[in-house]
């Protein structure tokens, strides 16, 4: 009988080893990562605190809708800043175009008998209305 006890004490004994080796490992792997994100957490949680208050559950699910649709916009915006950024080498084309056909209308409206034709024109349109 004394050695059956000596042999189960012996077993509770290994497995009581086994189970501290364990939780000392596991310990030192949660210490580890409780150091890396500890100073995270503790920087994210007012903006967490903020986030959980402004928003509504519409404006997360928008939000992470928004999210999935980056990649397509990315792609797209890809292509259209190109375009965007040639825009300011067309608005001196654009305001000598403007003075060109200001131009025109002067002369027009300089030649005899222009408000005569001016003013069908009006009464013509009028009357397809």
């Amino acid at each position: 009988r004394a050695e059956m006890a000596v042999a189960k004490a012996n077993e509770v004994a290994d497995r009581a080893a086994t189970v501290v080796t364990s939780s000392t490992e596991l310990s030192t792997s949660a210490q580890t990562l409780i150091g890396l994100y500890e100073p995270l957490a503790t920087k994210a949680a007012p903006m967490a605190a903020r986030f959980v208050e402004d928003l509504s559950e519409d404006e997360i699910h928008a939000a992470i809708g928004l999210v999935n649709h980056l990649p397509e916009l990315t792609l797209r915006m890809e292509g259209l800043l190109p375009i965007l950024a040639s825009l300011d080498t067309v608005s001196p084309e654009i305001h000598l175009l403007l003075e060109e056909v200001q131009g025109v209308r002067q002369a027009i409206q300089g030649v005899p008998g222009f408000k005569f034709f001016r003013k069908r024109g009006e009464a013509k349109g009028d009357d397809e209305v």
